[in-house]
């Protein structure tokens, strides 16, 4: 005697019905998705923008003026580059953004700004083109 197994699969309509709810919940879930990684890149260039600001603040306690320069994840090191004319740096993420200041009014000796400007920090994600642009 040849014994017989009970065994079932799924049909194609039931198939079809999982793929379809699948599909269902990644088009509504991928924009809620896309939002979440937007934000969260705005979020970290506000805190580097921030961060700048502060740096900027105590240069001009300390000098007397602010000091433009950007930065550059290809080229961290340049000699107008945050690092050097600011002592700043992103901790993580380094080759995502690229950060810019620009003096409202230039001083004689660049970097350095005149004692009255104040400056604009344009910050961009490489990959999204997003910006942020803060004056201060």
């Amino acid at each position: 005697m040849q014994g017989h197994s009970n065994i079932q699969g799924l049909s194609l309509i039931e198939l079809m019905v999982a793929l379809a709810i699948i599909g269902i919940i990644s088009a509504v879930g991928l924009p809620f998705y896309q939002n979440y990684i937007a934000a969260a890149n705005a979020g970290v260039m506000d805190y580097n923008i921030q961060t700048i600001n502060l740096l900027q603040d105590g240069r001009r306690v300390d000098e007397g003026e602010f000091v433009q320069g950007s930065y550059n994840p290809a080229d961290p090191d340049a000699a107008t580059g945050l690092k050097n004319v600011l002592g700043w740096s992103p901790g993580t993420d380094t080759g995502d953004y690229s950060y810019l200041i620009v003096c409202t009014t230039l001083s004689a000796a660049p970097p350095e700004c005149t004692r009255a400007s104040g400056y604009t920090i344009t910050a961009t994600h490489l990959a999204s083109g997003d910006t942020i642009v803060r004056t201060f």
